[in-house]
């Protein structure tokens, strides 16, 4: 025999000779020729049942990293899910099969280690040993008899712990299309909360305007002789002029309307009326007192107009809170006054000068206007 021959196929000479020794001994001794026969047959039946053991354990491995995959998958979904189902009964499912999962994986590993071992042992033994058939056919049993775990058991598993996952998942959808729903309903919550506060502002505003009276009215300081306020100018008419500054405006003439309102003795004055329920877009009556009516006409009757002009534009721009949400008039202060006093400063962008009765020297509320306040006020001519 070739010494290149496979393991299985060698037979040591000192085999043959026992066989020689047998055949003396007894009659039914094998001759040389069929022990070798049997000999070979057995180990070709051993490499066999090796060669299937390998076939199985590279079948399985595939399956066996889809296991590993999946329970790393279903785990990590559990920890990412957590808080976030309306319930835990999919993921206690899904923790149960992962626990499953988990145990028939330490199975599979024990069953191949096991494989491997006798695998190895095989390997390991020199082709030289002494092995009768009946010793090969016996170690090739127990090779076929190693436990492998089938790639189609394993792949149960495996969808066992998907089906799963998908539960998790649909649970985690529901989840956030509630929260999508309550994020919903508290943005419009929210939006309703802030036009509620809008329309409440502006109703208060509508009752800072009420409790004056529903006027924003100017009062100047008398002029200290008739010569300062200067000379009444032919032709002027107070109506064209405090039309030609703000449109949606009117003029209500009323004799002794200054003294009445505001005590003898007054030099000037008017105010602009807005009723309960106006709107924006209403024309507003500006009160003028007619026994006065050459004033209007001088260097200080124009300042009135046009503080007048300036409210109606007020009310035109911003409605009931008569200044811009971010006002730039002095925080300090309330009800109509904020009002009042960029209604001055808007006379003082437009004239260089103000009534006085808000700004200036005699001013109850400030002695001038700021550069922003002065840009803000300017605001109300444009347009």
């Amino acid at each position: 025999m070739s010494s290149t021959a496979p393991w299985y196929r060698r037979v040591p000479v000192w085999a043959v000779a026992m066989v020689a020794v047998l055949g003396l001994v007894g009659s039914s001794a094998l001759g040389m020729g069929a022990y070798a026969d049997i000999q070979s047959q057995s180990l070709v039946a051993l490499q066999k049942s090796a060669d299937d053991v390998q076939a199985r354990l590279a079948d399985v491995a595939p399956q066996r990293a889809a296991l590993v995959l999946a329970i790393s998958n279903g785990k990590q979904l559990l920890t990412d899910s957590n808080g976030k189902t309306l319930d835990d009964v999919a993921r206690a499912a899904l923790n149960a099969a992962v626990t499953d999962a988990e145990s028939a994986l330490a199975q599979v590993d024990a069953q191949i280690a096991q494989a491997q071992a006798e695998l190895s042992q095989l390997v390991a033994q020199p082709p030289s040993a002494f092995q009768l058939p009946w010793e090969n056919a016996v170690k090739a049993q127990q090779l076929a008899s190693v436990p492998i775990p089938e790639a189609t058991s394993v792949a149960l598993v495996i969808s066992g712990v998907g089906a799963q996952v998908k539960a998790v998942q649909s649970a985690q959808s529901t989840w956030q299309a509630e929260q999508d729903r309550l994020a919903a309903e508290a943005a419009a919550a929210a939006r309703a909360a802030a036009a509620r506060a809008a329309a409440a502002a502006a109703a208060a505003a509508a009752r800072t305007l009420a409790e004056a009276g529903g006027t924003t009215s100017t009062t100047p300081a008398p002029p200290a002789s008739v010569q300062a306020a200067a000379p009444v100018t032919p032709g002027f008419s107070a109506e064209n002029y405090i039309a030609a500054l703000a449109p949606n405006t009117y003029i209500v003439w009323d004799a002794g309307a200054c003294a009445r309102q505001f005590g003898a003795g007054t030099y000037l004055c008017g105010w602009v009326s807005v009723s309960s329920g106006a709107r924006q877009t209403d024309r507003l009556p500006v009160t003028l007192d007619s026994t006065l009516a050459d004033r209007y006409s001088n260097s200080v009757g124009v300042t009135v107009l046009v503080h007048e002009a300036a409210h109606a534009r007020q009310f035109f721009k911003y409605g009931w809170n008569m200044v811009a949400p971010n006002s730039t008039a002095p925080a300090n202060l309330t009800g109509t006054q904020p009002a009042e006093f960029m209604a001055d400063c808007a006379t003082i962008a437009k004239l260089g000068r103000s009534t006085g009765s808000y700004v200036g020297p005699n001013g109850s509320l400030a002695r001038s206007c700021s550069a922003a306040q002065l840009a803000e006020a300017a605001q109300l001519w444009v347009g």
